[in-house]
């Protein structure tokens, strides 16, 4: 492959990487900066313009090719330092927020062992309550006080 092959196989790539970034219609949950698919399309038109010169021979195609490396090297640090202030504000997550998740999904446990329970001491109706508590106790593998205050907040006893 000579060098003036391989410029425009190397054109060419950058032309197939801007044609994709501009072709998109931007949304912040992509993680670029909006500014992306303009500067996608500006690229797009370096690159044509730096094929066109390759391939007609023009001595400034060279420059036109060191424009569109330039512009492609611009835009991909855009894009990581926007990768990296968006990293920088998920880890700036308050770290309660995953014990505010932790403590609803607990809640959501209790209301349904509450639940469990009651209907359990409404089954065993033909034993004493104290009975019932224990073998409630042991089928869900919990403490006795923790049957007894769920039936209390159940409204059973």
């Amino acid at each position: 492959m000579t060098p003036t092959e391989q410029a425009e196989a190397h054109i060419n790539a950058m032309r197939n990487t801007a044609l994709q970034w501009s072709s998109v219609q931007w949304r912040e949950s992509m993680g670029v900066p909006a500014t992306v698919p303009a500067d996608a399309q500006t690229l797009l038109r370096l690159c044509d313009e730096a094929i066109k010169a390759i391939r007609h021979g023009d001595e400034g195609a060279m420059l036109c090719a060191m424009k569109a490396t330039a512009h492609a090297a611009e835009l991909n640090r855009w894009c990581a330092i926007n990768s990296a202030l968006v990293q920088q504000q998920k880890s700036n997550v308050p770290r309660s927020s995953g014990g505010k998740a932790t403590a609803t999904a607990r809640k959501e446990k209790a209301g349904t062992m509450c639940e469990q329970i009651a209907q359990m001491h409404s089954s065993l109706s033909s034993k004493e309550d104290r009975e019932r508590v224990g073998i409630i106790a042991s089928r869900l593998c919990v403490d006795v006080t923790t049957v007894r205050r769920h039936l209390k907040k159940a409204g059973i006893r």
